[in-house]
């Protein structure tokens, strides 16, 4: 990996700048960093074992640089094809460099994806489900998508952010990039979902300080990096969540967003 980006790229931050999803090498850092310990990769290897599930395509929605499926995916026993679904050109080619014929690669947003040949019993998705997760209209629109590409006998789950924002991580993206944090959603990923497990305590952890030094001043922008020139914290606190459903939990959920529209 080498640590090295345009001069102008560097003095912006690039969440900030919307173009943090065009570099998929130094998304991939951040990626892996998050939740090192697996915590929430154990909590849903622990609920398929649990229930002995039997999971046929898997679908990784949102899939970035691939970490659910070298740490979930491969762990578990499946059948059929693996299916990362990502919409970013620059990601679409790294998955494909980096996996070959190993994965189908499904250039799609989450709302329009499609399984041609046979539908999936496991769908998954790790901070890429919703893709906009203050846009409820799209949030909806995505979960029916999911609910359509689902087997009878399927389950969505679905990590990311306990919905509380009240981490250190949170904390530093408010500060460096914005405060979006604080708008209200309704409901967990915008769209009434449940918590399987909520509040599960990790944290984001880098290697090394060049390498936090390199994620924080590509990702955050200059002032962070200044921030923490004199700093040896290489880790900070993730407060994550976990959503598991069948579709017929999924079938109740949408019909009461329709009831919802109804309304309003």
């Amino acid at each position: 990996m080498s640590y090295s980006m345009q001069e102008q790229e560097n003095k912006l931050s690039l969440i900030k700048s919307g173009k943090w999803y065009d570099f998929p090498e130094i998304y991939n850092l951040f990626s892996f960093s998050e939740d090192k310990g697996e915590r929430c990769i154990g909590y849903v290897l622990d609920y398929i074992k649990k229930n002995d599930l039997k999971i046929k395509n898997p679908v990784d929605l949102g899939s970035g640089t691939g970490k659910i499926y070298d740490q979930l995916i491969k762990e578990m026993n499946y059948n059929g094809d693996v299916y990362l679904v990502e919409v970013n050109p620059n990601m679409i080619q790294y998955l494909i460099k980096k996996y070959g014929n190993e994965v189908k690669v499904l250039k799609s947003k989450i709302a329009e994806f499609q399984l041609k040949e046979e539908k999936s019993n496991f769908i998954i998705s790790s901070f890429g489900f919703p893709s906009s997760l203050f846009d409820h209209e799209n949030c909806i629109r995505e979960l029916k998508n999911v609910y359509q590409n689902l087997t009878d006998d399927g389950i969505f789950i679905t990590i990311g952010w306990n919905e509380k924002w009240d981490d250190e991580l949170s904390l530093m993206w408010k500060n460096y990039v914005c405060d979006n944090s604080i708008r209200r959603i309704n409901g967990v990923r915008n769209c009434n979902l449940k918590w399987y497990i909520n509040d599960i305590k990790t944290s984001i952890r880098f290697d090394d300080f060049k390498q936090r030094d390199f994620v924080l001043h590509t990702l955050f922008g200059e002032k962070a990096k200044e921030d923490f020139a004199n700093s040896t914290q290489l880790e900070w606190s993730m407060h994550m969540g976990i959503t598991i459903h069948t579709k017929k939990q999924l079938k109740t959920i949408l019909k009461g967003l329709e009831k919802e529209n109804e309304g309003n």
